[in-house]
C-alpha cells in the first residue's frame, strides 16, 4: 500500500526565500515509524525536522516530534515555526492558539493571521540550569573554545542551561 506524505521545507524567520533558518516539515507523520522519520531526517539534511500528529487527547491539538539527522530532540525553535507555519497554510487556518505536544512538554503556539500570511509565536518551556561545570570538563570546554579561565566573568558559573 502507497502512503503519501505532504513533506516542506520552509526558512523560519524570514519573508525572504533561501534566507533563514531552514527545517524540514511533515504535517501528515500517523502511521511513520520512528526509523522512517530518522531516515527522512537524514535525507532531507536540515538541523531539524517537524513531524506532525494528530492529538490522541484533549489537553493538545497536536503532537510534534523533532529529528535531526542523527536522531529525535525533545524540541526545537526554528522546527515549531516553520510546522505550525505549514499547518496554518494548508487548513487556511485564522488567529488561533493551539497547544503543541512536544519531548519538553505541552507548549502553546499562537498562529497569528496578518493580511494573507502567517506569524507564528510559540512559549518555550521552563528554564531548567543544569550542574555547574568545573575541573577536567571545563578545562576541555575553555580548551574547545581557545579561551582561558580568564576570559570568563566572575561570578557567572559555566553550566548547562535548556
Amino acid at each position: 500500500m502507497t502512503r503519501e506524505y505532504r513533506c516542506y521545507q520552509i526558512d523560519s524567520f524570514t519573508k525572504e526565500k533561501f534566507s533563514g533558518n531552514p527545517a524540514g516539515v511533515i504535517t501528515n507523520a500517523d502511521r511513520l515509524t520512528e526509523m522512517e522519520m530518522q531516515k527522512i531526517a537524514r535525507e532531507l539534511n536540515n538541523s531539524e525536522t517537524a513531524f506532525i500528529f494528530p492529538s490522541l487527547e484533549d489537553v493538545y491539538d497536536v503532537e510534534v516530534r523533532f529529528f535531526t539527522p542523527t536522531k529525535e530532540v525533545p524540541i526545537c525553535g526554528h522546527a515549531t515555526i516553520a510546522a505550525h507555519y505549514a499547518r496554518a497554510v494548508e487548513n487556511s487556518m485564522g488567529t488561533v492558539r493551539i497547544y503543541q505536544k512536544t519531548g519538553a512538554g505541552i507548549l502553546p503556539v499562537d498562529i497569528i493571521k496578518e493580511k494573507d500570511d502567517y506569524r507564528i509565536v510559540m512559549t518555550q518551556g521552563q528554564i531548567e540550569f543544569g550542574d555547574t561545570l568545573t575541573g577536567e570538563i571545563l578545562d576541555k570546554i575553555l580548551s574547545a573554545l581557545n579561551i582561558s579561565y580568564g576570559d570568563l566573568l566572575e561570578n557567572y558559573p559555566v553550566q548547562i542551561v535548556s
